[in-house]
């Protein structure tokens, strides 16, 4: 019986686990001091349902040459893997807050709580990040200022007049998360800490045109299924573009700067997951590969 058996799953300590001596072994950590010159600006790049197809294995009539040759130069000369989220398709805020925590269970804050942003604030560093989107949405504009980043520049107060099509995409975006790097440079010149969410990869795509117009499918699958997956990959492919001249800029800069980009989470393709199934993707999560496929 339920009422049985809900008391069978409850999560148990782990043997030996004592409370008093955890929590005080948990106090006597403490954040330490970056050292003088040490305090290398670094911006993070959280890329919208941004994944790389091309490790999944026997999907043919690609060409994943194609789509992310340039981001395959980029993880060449990066240290690079790949990251296990536990949402898919959806849930942006779960994956950028756990980034900014190290929490794994999030909820809308309303207080201030301890993350990087208020970490590197008190270092000194200016801190300051970039989504191109509504302010109101995910409550963001409150709950980035509780993470301890006081200026987030949104759709409402930068990115409406930067950009008239709607909301901005990343050849907008990822410029001007540089140019405003070099404000601070060139202004108080503080260490800087920049943690920036984009739009661009974000579903659904389109099942009756190609937007960009590239193709990457061989014609073997069917129209709903080629039109997705030719715009998903125009916008993979695109954003490598913009992210390899953002990272040009940097590496020209006297400053060192370390860049940080991961995605969010893999992308809706089709409505039941149409496109995965006609790939032949396997989400079968109770297998290691359906897992991985799922969720990294």
């Amino acid at each position: 019986p339920f009422l049985h058996s809900t008391t069978d799953g409850k999560i148990q300590p782990p043997k030996g686990y004592n409370e008093k001596e955890t929590t005080e072994l948990l106090a006597s950590y403490e954040d330490r001091d970056i050292p003088e010159g040490k305090k290398v600006d670094i911006i993070t790049l959280q890329l919208e349902a941004f994944a790389d197809f091309s490790r999944l294995e026997g999907v043919e009539g690609i060409d994943w040459e194609s789509a992310y040759r340039v981001y395959h130069g980029i993880e060449a000369e990066s240290y690079t893997g790949n990251l296990v989220t536990n949402i898919f398709a959806g849930g942006t805020i779960d994956t950028e807050r756990a980034f900014l925590t190290g929490y794994a269970d999030q909820w809308n804050y309303r207080t201030n709580t301890n993350s990087y942003g208020w970490y590197f604030g008190s270092q000194g560093y200016t801190v300051e990040g970039a989504h191109p989107s509504y302010d109101w949405f995910y409550n963001r504009k409150n709950v980035n200022a509780y993470l301890g980043i006081p200026t987030y520049y949104f759709y409402e107060n930068r990115y409406s007049a930067m950009y008239t099509g709607g909301i901005a995409t990343d050849n907008v975006l990822l410029p001007d998360i540089f140019d405003l790097y070099a404000e601070n440079r060139d202004g108080e010149g503080n260490p800087y800490f920049s943690f920036n969410i984009t739009y661009q990869g974000h579903g659904p795509y389109s099942t009756e045109d190609v937007w960009r117009g590239k193709h990457f499918t061989d014609g073997r699958y069917s129209t709903e299924t080629t039109n997705i997956v030719d715009n998903y990959l125009g916008s993979v492919s695109d954003t490598s573009d913009q992210l390899r001249a953002m990272l040009d800029a940097f590496a020209a800069e006297e400053r060192p700067v370390v860049v940080v980009g991961f995605g969010d989470h893999m992308p809706w393709l089709g409505y039941a997951n149409s496109a995965y199934q006609e790939l032949g993707v396997t989400f079968d999560t109770s297998s290691k590969e359906g897992f991985y496929d799922y969720y990294s």
